[in-house]
């Protein structure tokens, strides 16, 4: 372990990421669609077992928490849709209505507008899902 005096600049201040994190957890809605569905073999989920591991979303950087909210607002029915086909990928069995309205009853939102780049040399990148 280092003392003190080895701690070099990066590993005591690492890097800001220009962007903001919105942490999505899911609702009971989400649960009880997710174990209606047709195809799930009988694997029942609870909220408490998806939400060990909620998805992150990286968002612009904003300086007030109302344009967060204007922003987030656009991009929940695209969040949606996102949550929905992680679990389901027919969008067939997917709600009907995935408004923002919507959006606010089937999950919660997060925001930590400080996320710190603890990889050393390597660019972030962006993958396909």
């Amino acid at each position: 372990m280092k003392n003190n005096e080895d701690l070099d600049e990066r590993e005591i201040d690492p890097p800001v990421v220009n962007r903001i994190a919105a942490i999505v957890k899911v609702k009971q809605p989400y649960i009880d669609w997710a174990n209606r569905l047709p195809d799930n073999s009988g694997m029942i989920v609870s909220a408490e077992e998806l939400n060990q591991s909620p998805t992150a979303f990286l968002i612009p950087s904003y300086e007030t928490e109302s344009s967060i909210e204007r922003f987030l607002q656009k991009v929940k029915p695209r969040i949606f849709e996102q949550q929905l086909n992680a679990w389901c990928t027919e969008p067939a069995w997917w709600p009907k209505d995935r408004s923002a309205r919507e959006f606010n009853k089937w999950f919660d939102i997060e925001v930590s507008e400080m996320v710190f780049d603890l990889v050393e040399n390597e660019s972030l990148a962006h993958e396909e899902y």
